[in-house]
């Protein structure tokens, strides 16, 4: 027969054996480990929340003036802000000139201006990004016999 042991907290009585009281303290060492933890996240969140307001404050406050009614920031303060704070940067709009070099080999024809007319009618260009390609203009630099 497992001996049990009695233990009365603010009126009330439990009954332990050694194996469950031996469970029971377990549990609460692992739950007193889990609080401690989460204690600490908690603290790291807070401390987090406290320098961000102190980030953002401060860059209100140093472009502000005492009876300023609007305060203008450039997007380069914002997004150090941005960074600092661990957010998404303000992105713009960009557009870029790009020069490609290509060979095309095997086209059948009778002479060099069927060959431009050939590549000019059939050369494609794609961007697979969201954005918007125009091909200006297609110059066919050299054309030669294979």
């Amino acid at each position: 027969m497992t001996e049990q042991l009695s233990v009365t907290v603010e009126g009330a009585t439990y009954y332990h054996t050694s194996e469950s009281l031996a469970a029971l303290i377990k549990q609460s060492t692992e739950d007193k480990a889990a609080l401690t933890k989460m204690t600490e996240r908690y603290s790291e969140k807070f401390n987090l929340v406290h320098q961000i307001r102190g980030d953002v404050y401060e860059l209100f406050s140093s472009n502000y003036s005492s009876g300023d009614e609007e305060i203008t920031l450039s997007v380069e303060d914002i997004n150090e802000l941005l960074r600092t704070i661990g957010g998404d940067e303000l992105k713009r709009l960009w557009s870029a000139t790009i020069k490609i070099h290509v060979t095309v080999n095997g086209i059948e024809a009778s002479n060099k201006d069927e060959v431009q007319e050939i590549v000019e009618n059939n050369l494609e260009i794609s961007y697979v990004e969201d954005g918007d390609l125009f091909v200006d203009y297609v110059d066919v630099r050299e054309v030669t016999p294979e």
